[in-house]
């Protein structure tokens, strides 16, 4: 009867240790990035100067909480003709106090999602420009200079 129970009890234990550690979200060195929320995944074409944004939310994890400082953002037009290389700008993350864990989020309008890109025109509609669709990408860096992996969206910009 004893050696049953003592069983149920070790067989309990280890169930509970395995879920235990399963539940943990050790975080790492290297910094890690995911897209947790895009406001918009497409803007309007702007009328009259009219600027609209997106609002790209990052959630960041790092061991030793020595995110502060920079982001890299890649933009990538996907567009079938005249596609174009990776074009990418580096962002100064704001001073906050250390923390292993967080969220940040990045405002950018539809003339930083397009500068350098040419508009492509759609043949045999007299004048009319093919929307930009592109992917946007994330690069966080540390203090010590370790890189996250690269969190990705898509995004289309119709101007």
């Amino acid at each position: 009867m004893r050696t049953k129970n003592m069983k149920k009890i070790l067989a309990f234990v280890l169930v509970v240790t395995i879920l235990a550690a399963c539940g943990k979200d050790e975080f790492q060195t290297k910094p890690q990035i995911k897209i947790i929320s895009v406001s918009s995944e497409v803007l309007p074409k702007p009328s009259s100067g009219e600027t609209y944004f997106t609002t790209i939310t990052l959630r960041f994890t790092d061991k030793e909480g020595d995110v502060d400082s920079s982001l890299i953002f890649i933009r990538e037009r996907l567009n079938r003709r005249n596609t174009v290389p990776v074009a990418s700008a580096k962002f100064t993350v704001p001073e906050f106090p250390s923390q292993s864990e967080g969220e940040i989020a990045v405002n950018l309008n539809n003339n930083q999602l397009s500068q350098g890109f040419t508009e492509i025109n759609i043949p045999g509609t007299g004048g009319q420009v093919e929307a930009d669709t592109m992917k946007v990408s994330f690069v966080l860096a540390d203090k010590k200079g370790n890189r996250s992996d690269t969190a990705s969206t898509t995004i289309v910009v119709i101007r």
